[in-house]
């Protein structure tokens, strides 16, 4: 899957887009914004009704002096980081008090 990282961010407020070269990308799963420091990113799940995709939309700056979204800041035509994922259930083992 190629996608910009400006569609991605298109896709997050949209959740359904056709791409510049003709697919349909449609959101499956959206995660909340992950704050790190002045930078923010959150984890998109789309598919394009065959293979399911995760991508991360990203931006700096604070609610007070507004976003720079990635786009703005590497460019609105470089490719995004996606990875093709599939739905799995995982069991986690955590130390809990005994009471």
């Amino acid at each position: 899957m190629k996608i910009t990282v400006r569609e991605l961010e298109l896709l997050s407020f949209e959740e359904k887009l056709t791409l510049e070269d003709g697919a349909s990308v449609t959101i499956v799963e959206q995660g909340e914004w992950e704050q790190d420091h002045k930078s923010q990113s959150q984890e998109i799940i789309f598919t394009d009704d065959n293979k399911f995709y995760r991508g991360y939309v990203g931006r700096s700056g604070s609610y007070f002096s507004g976003w720079d979204y990635d786009s703005e800041i590497y460019g609105e035509d470089e490719l995004a980081d996606i990875d093709e994922v599939e739905k799995k259930d995982v069991v986690v083992s955590k130390w809990v008090e005994v009471k």
